[in-house]
């Protein structure tokens, strides 16, 4: 008899135990804070992005400029030893 009381107790506590499961189960994931991170990191990477951008723009615009200048040394003095104006 008190075997049978406590396999018919187990079966009900597996059985809630299973109802339980599955409504945890059931319930929406909250996504709302994994959202929020998501967007934080987003847009600190955007951020990061448009820094890194600006400063290979300065970069460029940098080197363009000292060719141009550099470049036109060049073609004057090129030009000085062709007419025989060389200094």
């Amino acid at each position: 008899m008190i075997i049978l009381e406590a396999k018919r107790k187990a079966q009900e506590i597996l059985k809630r135990s299973r109802e339980e499961a599955g409504e945890i189960v059931r319930r929406p994931f909250p996504t709302s804070e994994i959202e929020e991170e998501r967007k934080k990191i987003l847009e600190e990477a955007s951020k990061k992005a448009e820094l890194i951008l600006q400063e290979a723009r300065a970069t460029s615009q940098s080197l363009i400029e000292r060719a141009k200048a550099n470049y036109e040394k060049a073609v004057k003095y090129v030009l000085s030893l062709v007419t025989g104006l060389a200094e």
